[in-house]
Protein backbone atom coordinates (compact mmCIF):
# COMPACT_ATOMS: atom_id res chain seq x y z
CA UNK A 1 0.00 0.00 0.00
CA UNK A 2 1.33 3.46 -0.92
CA UNK A 3 0.37 6.84 0.49
CA UNK A 4 1.66 10.38 0.32
CA UNK A 5 3.24 11.94 3.42
CA UNK A 6 3.36 15.73 3.59
CA UNK A 7 5.82 17.42 5.96
CA UNK A 8 4.54 20.54 7.74
CA UNK A 9 7.02 20.31 10.57
CA UNK A 10 10.43 21.79 11.37
CA UNK A 11 12.24 18.47 11.93
CA UNK A 12 15.42 18.05 9.92
CA UNK A 13 15.39 14.27 10.35
CA UNK A 14 12.18 12.24 10.16
CA UNK A 15 11.97 8.50 10.71
CA UNK A 16 8.96 6.29 10.01
CA UNK A 17 8.61 3.41 12.48
CA UNK A 18 6.41 0.48 11.44
CA UNK A 19 4.89 -1.87 14.04
CA UNK A 20 3.09 -5.20 13.95
CA UNK A 21 -0.32 -5.82 15.52
CA UNK A 22 1.33 -6.20 18.98
CA UNK A 23 3.18 -2.89 18.47
CA UNK A 24 6.55 -4.56 18.13
CA UNK A 25 8.86 -2.68 15.78
CA UNK A 26 9.04 -4.30 12.34
CA UNK A 27 11.28 -1.78 10.61
CA UNK A 28 12.41 1.84 10.72
CA UNK A 29 13.37 4.05 7.80
CA UNK A 30 14.77 7.55 7.44
CA UNK A 31 12.58 9.65 5.15
CA UNK A 32 14.03 11.94 2.48
CA UNK A 33 11.56 14.66 1.51
CA UNK A 34 11.41 16.41 -1.84
CA UNK A 35 9.31 19.58 -1.97
CA UNK A 36 7.79 18.78 1.45
CA UNK A 37 6.30 15.43 0.50
CA UNK A 38 7.30 11.81 0.03
CA UNK A 39 5.59 8.62 -1.09
CA UNK A 40 5.66 5.82 1.47
CA UNK A 41 5.02 2.15 0.80
CA UNK A 42 4.05 -0.32 3.51
CA UNK A 43 3.13 -4.00 3.80
CA UNK A 44 -0.30 -4.16 5.48
CA UNK A 45 0.04 -7.90 6.06
CA UNK A 46 2.88 -7.41 8.53
CA UNK A 47 2.75 -3.72 9.41
CA UNK A 48 -0.38 -2.59 11.30
CA UNK A 49 0.74 0.70 12.92
CA UNK A 50 3.08 3.57 12.15
CA UNK A 51 4.50 6.57 13.99
CA UNK A 52 6.98 9.28 13.05
CA UNK A 53 9.90 10.53 15.14
CA UNK A 54 13.01 12.68 15.02
CA UNK A 55 14.65 10.57 17.72
CA UNK A 56 13.32 12.70 20.60
CA UNK A 57 9.72 13.69 19.87
CA UNK A 58 7.24 11.46 18.13
CA UNK A 59 3.75 11.40 16.70
CA UNK A 60 0.90 9.26 17.96
CA UNK A 61 0.41 5.74 16.71
CA UNK A 62 -1.67 5.54 13.54
CA UNK A 63 -3.56 2.45 12.43
CA UNK A 64 -2.35 1.73 8.91
CA UNK A 65 -5.12 1.52 6.35
CA UNK A 66 -5.45 1.61 2.59
CA UNK A 67 -8.47 3.87 3.08
CA UNK A 68 -6.43 7.06 3.20
CA UNK A 69 -4.15 8.39 0.52
CA UNK A 70 -2.45 11.29 2.34
CA UNK A 71 -0.88 11.92 5.76
CA UNK A 72 0.37 15.32 6.86
CA UNK A 73 2.80 15.71 9.75
CA UNK A 74 1.90 18.76 11.88
CA UNK A 75 3.47 20.37 14.94
CA UNK A 76 1.43 22.44 17.40
CA UNK A 77 3.77 25.02 18.94
CA UNK A 78 1.38 25.77 21.80
CA UNK A 79 0.82 22.18 22.95
CA UNK A 80 4.18 20.95 21.61
CA UNK A 81 2.44 17.88 20.22
CA UNK A 82 3.14 16.16 16.92
CA UNK A 83 0.01 15.01 15.13
CA UNK A 84 -0.99 13.72 11.72
CA UNK A 85 -3.84 14.94 9.56
CA UNK A 86 -5.42 12.05 7.63
CA UNK A 87 -7.14 12.32 4.26
CA UNK A 88 -9.54 9.61 3.15
CA UNK A 89 -9.32 8.68 -0.52
CA UNK A 90 -12.35 8.89 -2.84
CA UNK A 91 -14.81 9.10 0.04
CA UNK A 92 -17.40 11.04 -1.96
CA UNK A 93 -17.80 8.27 -4.55
CA UNK A 94 -18.87 5.52 -2.22
CA UNK A 95 -22.39 4.17 -2.31
CA UNK A 96 -25.83 5.66 -1.75
CA UNK A 97 -27.60 6.88 1.38
CA UNK A 98 -31.38 6.73 1.67
CA UNK A 99 -32.91 8.73 4.53
CA UNK A 100 -36.39 8.25 5.97
CA UNK A 101 -38.35 8.92 9.13
CA UNK A 102 -39.91 5.93 10.86
CA UNK A 103 -42.82 6.25 13.29
CA UNK A 104 -43.43 3.85 16.18
CA UNK A 105 -45.92 5.15 18.74
CA UNK A 106 -45.59 2.10 20.99
CA UNK A 107 -41.82 1.75 21.34
CA UNK A 108 -40.88 5.42 20.84
CA UNK A 109 -43.56 6.79 23.16
CA UNK A 110 -40.89 8.64 25.18
CA UNK A 111 -40.18 10.89 22.16
CA UNK A 112 -42.50 13.80 21.43
CA UNK A 113 -42.65 12.95 17.69
CA UNK A 114 -42.72 9.15 18.26
CA UNK A 115 -40.24 8.72 15.39
CA UNK A 116 -36.59 8.20 14.45
CA UNK A 117 -34.50 9.31 11.46
CA UNK A 118 -32.89 6.32 9.72
CA UNK A 119 -30.09 6.45 7.13
CA UNK A 120 -29.57 3.30 5.07
CA UNK A 121 -26.33 3.06 3.11
CA UNK A 122 -25.90 0.63 0.21
CA UNK A 123 -22.51 0.08 -1.48
CA UNK A 124 -21.59 1.35 -4.95
CA UNK A 125 -21.99 -2.10 -6.48
CA UNK A 126 -25.33 -2.81 -4.76
CA UNK A 127 -27.36 -5.55 -6.44
CA UNK A 128 -30.95 -6.05 -5.19
CA UNK A 129 -30.70 -9.73 -6.05
CA UNK A 130 -27.69 -10.38 -3.80
CA UNK A 131 -27.57 -11.03 -0.06
CA UNK A 132 -25.69 -8.62 2.20
CA UNK A 133 -24.50 -8.48 5.76
CA UNK A 134 -26.08 -5.69 7.82
CA UNK A 135 -24.61 -3.42 10.49
CA UNK A 136 -26.88 -1.32 12.69
CA UNK A 137 -24.98 1.77 13.82
CA UNK A 138 -25.88 4.45 16.34
CA UNK A 139 -25.17 8.19 15.86
CA UNK A 140 -25.68 8.06 12.09
CA UNK A 141 -25.64 11.86 12.04
CA UNK A 142 -21.83 11.64 11.98
CA UNK A 143 -20.83 8.16 10.82
CA UNK A 144 -20.92 9.05 7.11
CA UNK A 145 -18.84 11.66 5.34
CA UNK A 146 -20.43 15.02 6.08
CA UNK A 147 -20.57 16.19 2.47
CA UNK A 148 -23.39 13.71 2.05
CA UNK A 149 -25.18 15.18 5.04
CA UNK A 150 -25.53 18.84 4.11
CA UNK A 151 -29.24 18.62 4.85
CA UNK A 152 -28.36 18.21 8.55
CA UNK A 153 -25.33 20.46 8.90
CA UNK A 154 -23.51 23.07 6.86
CA UNK A 155 -20.23 22.47 8.66
CA UNK A 156 -17.70 19.68 8.42
CA UNK A 157 -17.59 17.55 11.57
CA UNK A 158 -14.71 18.99 13.68
CA UNK A 159 -13.36 15.47 14.20
CA UNK A 160 -13.75 14.38 10.59
CA UNK A 161 -16.63 11.94 11.07
CA UNK A 162 -16.39 8.15 10.91
CA UNK A 163 -16.63 7.99 7.09
CA UNK A 164 -17.78 4.38 7.38
CA UNK A 165 -18.83 4.16 3.74
CA UNK A 166 -15.12 4.09 2.90
CA UNK A 167 -14.47 1.36 5.46
CA UNK A 168 -17.19 -0.90 4.12
CA UNK A 169 -16.29 -0.33 0.48
CA UNK A 170 -12.78 -1.31 1.50
CA UNK A 171 -14.06 -4.58 3.01
CA UNK A 172 -15.72 -5.38 -0.32
CA UNK A 173 -12.56 -4.68 -2.33
CA UNK A 174 -10.22 -6.58 -0.01
CA UNK A 175 -12.35 -9.51 1.14
CA UNK A 176 -15.56 -9.56 -0.90
CA UNK A 177 -17.39 -9.00 2.41
CA UNK A 178 -20.47 -6.93 1.52
CA UNK A 179 -22.70 -4.97 3.89
CA UNK A 180 -25.59 -2.58 4.18
CA UNK A 181 -25.36 0.00 6.98
CA UNK A 182 -28.50 0.94 8.89
CA UNK A 183 -27.72 4.20 10.70
CA UNK A 184 -29.89 5.43 13.56
CA UNK A 185 -29.77 9.15 14.39
CA UNK A 186 -29.13 10.06 18.04
CA UNK A 187 -28.35 13.76 17.80
CA UNK A 188 -31.21 15.34 19.73
CA UNK A 189 -32.10 15.90 23.38
CA UNK A 190 -33.10 12.24 23.80
CA UNK A 191 -29.61 10.87 22.99
CA UNK A 192 -28.43 9.98 26.49
CA UNK A 193 -31.87 8.84 27.60
CA UNK A 194 -32.32 6.35 24.77
CA UNK A 195 -28.73 5.05 24.68
CA UNK A 196 -28.41 4.26 28.40
CA UNK A 197 -29.85 1.27 30.26
CA UNK A 198 -32.52 1.90 32.88
CA UNK A 199 -31.47 1.36 36.49
CA UNK A 200 -34.45 -0.98 36.66
CA UNK A 201 -32.59 -3.33 34.29
CA UNK A 202 -28.98 -2.82 35.45
CA UNK A 203 -27.74 -1.49 38.79
CA UNK A 204 -25.37 1.45 38.30
CA UNK A 205 -22.40 2.73 40.31
CA UNK A 206 -24.10 5.52 42.18
CA UNK A 207 -20.83 6.86 43.61
CA UNK A 208 -19.63 7.76 40.11
CA UNK A 209 -22.94 9.35 39.20
CA UNK A 210 -22.59 11.57 42.28
CA UNK A 211 -18.90 12.29 41.66
CA UNK A 212 -19.39 13.36 38.04
CA UNK A 213 -22.71 15.11 38.61
CA UNK A 214 -24.75 12.61 36.60
CA UNK A 215 -28.38 12.73 37.66
CA UNK A 216 -29.76 9.46 39.01
CA UNK A 217 -32.90 10.37 37.10
CA UNK A 218 -30.90 9.95 33.87
CA UNK A 219 -30.39 6.30 34.78
CA UNK A 220 -33.86 5.72 36.15
CA UNK A 221 -35.63 7.22 33.13
CA UNK A 222 -33.32 5.66 30.49
CA UNK A 223 -35.17 4.03 27.60
CA UNK A 224 -32.62 1.84 25.80
CA UNK A 225 -34.90 -1.19 26.16
CA UNK A 226 -37.61 0.74 24.30
CA UNK A 227 -35.16 1.73 21.55
CA UNK A 228 -34.13 -1.92 21.35
CA UNK A 229 -37.75 -2.97 20.88
CA UNK A 230 -38.01 -0.40 18.08
CA UNK A 231 -34.88 -1.74 16.36
CA UNK A 232 -35.86 -5.41 16.62
CA UNK A 233 -39.64 -5.25 16.16
CA UNK A 234 -40.08 -2.29 13.80
CA UNK A 235 -36.84 -1.38 12.01
CA UNK A 236 -35.33 -4.84 11.48
CA UNK A 237 -38.42 -6.32 9.77
CA UNK A 238 -38.50 -3.36 7.35
CA UNK A 239 -34.81 -3.86 6.45
CA UNK A 240 -35.40 -7.60 6.14
CA UNK A 241 -38.35 -6.97 3.82
CA UNK A 242 -36.63 -4.40 1.58
CA UNK A 243 -33.19 -6.00 1.29
CA UNK A 244 -31.82 -9.51 0.99
CA UNK A 245 -29.73 -9.99 4.12
CA UNK A 246 -27.38 -12.64 5.48
CA UNK A 247 -29.00 -13.39 8.81
CA UNK A 248 -25.80 -15.01 10.07
CA UNK A 249 -23.84 -11.77 9.50
CA UNK A 250 -25.73 -8.98 11.28
CA UNK A 251 -23.81 -6.62 13.55
CA UNK A 252 -24.38 -3.65 15.83
CA UNK A 253 -21.93 -0.82 16.47
CA UNK A 254 -21.63 2.32 18.58
CA UNK A 255 -19.27 4.52 20.56
CA UNK A 256 -19.48 6.13 23.99
CA UNK A 257 -23.18 6.00 24.99
CA UNK A 258 -23.73 4.29 21.62
CA UNK A 259 -21.04 1.75 22.55
CA UNK A 260 -23.00 1.03 25.70
CA UNK A 261 -26.16 0.54 23.60
CA UNK A 262 -24.39 -1.71 21.08
CA UNK A 263 -23.01 -4.06 23.74
CA UNK A 264 -26.24 -4.21 25.75
CA UNK A 265 -28.56 -4.78 22.78
CA UNK A 266 -26.04 -7.00 21.00
CA UNK A 267 -26.05 -9.36 23.98
CA UNK A 268 -29.77 -9.03 24.71
CA UNK A 269 -30.57 -9.97 21.12
CA UNK A 270 -27.69 -12.36 20.48
CA UNK A 271 -30.13 -14.42 18.40
CA UNK A 272 -30.08 -11.51 15.91
CA UNK A 273 -26.59 -9.99 16.18
CA UNK A 274 -23.56 -12.10 15.32
CA UNK A 275 -20.98 -9.40 16.06
CA UNK A 276 -20.72 -6.29 18.25
CA UNK A 277 -18.40 -3.28 17.92
CA UNK A 278 -18.40 -1.47 21.29
CA UNK A 279 -16.04 1.53 21.20
CA UNK A 280 -15.11 3.32 24.44
CA UNK A 281 -18.52 2.35 25.87
CA UNK A 282 -20.16 3.94 28.89
CA UNK A 283 -21.11 0.45 30.10
CA UNK A 284 -18.75 0.72 33.08
CA UNK A 285 -21.19 2.99 34.91
CA UNK A 286 -23.06 -0.22 35.76
CA UNK A 287 -21.81 -2.57 38.46
CA UNK A 288 -19.66 -5.58 37.63
CA UNK A 289 -22.16 -7.88 39.35
CA UNK A 290 -25.07 -6.54 37.30
CA UNK A 291 -23.14 -6.76 34.03
CA UNK A 292 -21.91 -10.31 34.63
CA UNK A 293 -25.41 -11.43 35.57
CA UNK A 294 -26.89 -9.74 32.49
CA UNK A 295 -24.32 -11.19 30.08
CA UNK A 296 -24.72 -14.65 31.60
CA UNK A 297 -28.51 -14.54 31.22
CA UNK A 298 -28.07 -14.09 27.47
CA UNK A 299 -25.49 -16.81 26.86
CA UNK A 300 -27.36 -19.67 25.22
CA UNK A 301 -25.50 -22.81 24.17
CA UNK A 302 -28.05 -23.35 21.41
CA UNK A 303 -27.19 -19.98 19.81
CA UNK A 304 -23.71 -19.10 18.48
CA UNK A 305 -22.06 -16.49 20.67
CA UNK A 306 -21.56 -13.07 19.08
CA UNK A 307 -18.05 -11.84 18.36
CA UNK A 308 -17.38 -8.87 20.67
CA UNK A 309 -14.90 -6.20 19.55
CA UNK A 310 -14.02 -3.88 22.43
CA UNK A 311 -11.97 -0.69 22.00
CA UNK A 312 -10.77 1.62 24.75
CA UNK A 313 -8.63 4.76 24.61
CA UNK A 314 -6.83 6.39 27.54
CA UNK A 315 -5.59 9.79 26.37
CA UNK A 316 -8.07 12.35 27.76
CA UNK A 317 -10.06 12.84 30.97
CA UNK A 318 -13.18 11.12 29.66
CA UNK A 319 -11.25 8.20 28.16
CA UNK A 320 -9.31 7.77 31.41
CA UNK A 321 -12.58 7.70 33.35
CA UNK A 322 -14.14 5.14 31.01
CA UNK A 323 -10.94 3.07 30.98
CA UNK A 324 -11.14 2.94 34.78
CA UNK A 325 -14.84 2.08 34.77
CA UNK A 326 -14.41 -0.56 32.02
CA UNK A 327 -11.38 -2.16 33.64
CA UNK A 328 -13.24 -5.41 34.43
CA UNK A 329 -15.42 -5.55 31.31
CA UNK A 330 -13.56 -8.38 29.58
CA UNK A 331 -13.45 -10.35 32.83
CA UNK A 332 -17.22 -9.81 33.25
CA UNK A 333 -17.76 -11.28 29.78
CA UNK A 334 -15.50 -14.27 30.47
CA UNK A 335 -17.16 -14.98 33.81
CA UNK A 336 -20.53 -14.87 32.07
CA UNK A 337 -19.43 -17.65 29.72
CA UNK A 338 -18.34 -15.72 26.62
CA UNK A 339 -15.47 -17.65 25.09
CA UNK A 340 -12.09 -15.92 25.00
CA UNK A 341 -11.73 -16.46 21.24
CA UNK A 342 -14.95 -14.47 20.71
CA UNK A 343 -13.53 -11.33 22.35
CA UNK A 344 -11.22 -8.97 20.45
CA UNK A 345 -9.75 -6.22 22.63
CA UNK A 346 -7.81 -3.17 21.48
CA UNK A 347 -6.51 -0.69 24.06
CA UNK A 348 -4.82 2.45 22.67
CA UNK A 349 -2.94 4.80 24.98
CA UNK A 350 -2.65 7.68 22.51
CA UNK A 351 -6.19 8.36 21.27
CA UNK A 352 -8.89 10.65 22.61
CA UNK A 353 -12.67 10.37 22.88
CA UNK A 354 -13.68 11.43 19.37
CA UNK A 355 -14.72 10.35 15.89
CA UNK A 356 -11.18 10.57 14.54
CA UNK A 357 -10.22 7.59 16.71
CA UNK A 358 -13.40 5.59 16.11
CA UNK A 359 -13.13 6.02 12.33
CA UNK A 360 -9.90 4.03 12.18
CA UNK A 361 -10.83 1.55 14.90
CA UNK A 362 -13.94 0.52 12.94
CA UNK A 363 -11.72 -0.05 9.92
CA UNK A 364 -9.30 -2.08 12.06
CA UNK A 365 -12.07 -4.24 13.51
CA UNK A 366 -13.75 -4.68 10.11
CA UNK A 367 -10.52 -6.06 8.70
CA UNK A 368 -10.34 -8.64 11.50
CA UNK A 369 -14.01 -9.56 11.16
CA UNK A 370 -13.83 -9.85 7.36
CA UNK A 371 -10.79 -12.14 7.60
CA UNK A 372 -12.67 -14.35 10.07
CA UNK A 373 -15.56 -14.57 7.60
CA UNK A 374 -13.17 -15.85 4.96
CA UNK A 375 -12.13 -18.82 7.10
Amino acid sequence: MKFLLKKSICWFKVYAVYLDENKNEVRREKLHFHKKYIEIETNLEKEKFIYFTNGRKRSKYIILSDLYDTLELLYNRKTKKVTCYLSISNHTDYGTIRTFKLNDEENLSYRSDKSKIINVWTPSNYDPNKEYGVVFMFDSQNIFHMKKFERYTNNEDPYGGWQVESTFENAIKKYGDEYIIVGIDNADEYRMQELMVSAKSLAFKKEYADKYDISTEDFESATLDDLGNFIINTLYPIIENQYKIKKYNVGICGSSAGGNAALYLGMKYSNIFSFIFTLTPAIGFYTDEALTKFFKSHVNEEIPQPEIYFFQGVNCDLEKLLAHLNLNLVQNLLEAGIRKENIVTYIEQDVEHNEDAWRFVVNYFMNIHAQKNQK
